[in-house]
């Protein structure tokens, strides 16, 4: 397992240069993968890239946000990835999983928009991003779950909770849950209260 963090909402950092969708970072870093999930603003934060942003950098994005990637951004450095798609980048292998709502506006299916299941060193870490619990995510296998349990934008700390027994991951990090945009730490504490016991959790905010 390597090092990781959740900086906030689902702002995630996987060792000491993989982030995913940065947002409200507290200090500078040199990134050489920067995950975007979907170009809502606290997922797609310019401020924030720029911050960990280098000319090597690669910057992988669902296909369908390519026009809303900020200008400033080289275009060879993105890689644009379709929902069920697999690549090979350097010693990561990268899986795109839909990530949308089904009793909600804000995430179309239609988007496109993506979670990405990342395999570093034959050790699996799904950041689900913002979705409902749907039945692809029911079938998802993984050594690490990065799931958003707020509500209203996302899944609830129940679906949440319904899904992470399904999947049965080595450790669950709950995401997408604080006063400024939705939620509250009760949401992360109620998630953890529903796990299943043999299920490990780890909360950071």
């Amino acid at each position: 397992m390597i090092k990781f963090k959740v900086n906030f909402q689902n702002s995630i950092q996987l060792g000491n240069n993989i982030y995913i969708d940065p947002y409200q970072l507290k200090e500078e870093g040199k990134a050489k993968y920067i995950f975007i999930t979907h170009p809502h603003y606290d997922h797609l934060s310019w401020e924030d890239i720029k911050k960990i942003l280098l000319p090597t950098t690669k910057i992988i994005i669902p296909k369908s946000s390519f026009s809303e990637m900020p200008k400033e951004i080289d275009k060879n450095q993105m890689i644009m990835m379709d929902a069920n798609e697999t690549i090979k980048l350097d010693d990561l292998e990268i899986q795109a999983v839909p990530a949308y709502n089904i009793n909600k506006k804000f995430h179309p299916k239609e988007n496109h928009w993506l979670g990405y299941i990342i395999t570093i060193d034959k050790e699996s870490y799904y950041i689900v991003g913002d979705s409902d619990k749907t039945e692809e995510l029911s079938h998802i296998k993984c050594d690490y779950l990065f799931i958003p349990v707020g509500g209203t934008y996302t899944m609830d700390y129940k679906e949440a909770a319904l899904l992470t027994n399904q999947i049965k991951p080595k450790l669950v990090i709950p995401t997408h849950y604080g006063p400024i945009i939705t939620g509250s730490f009760q949401n992360a504490e109620k998630f953890v209260s529903l796990l299943d016991e043999t299920i490990n959790y780890k909360i950071f905010f």
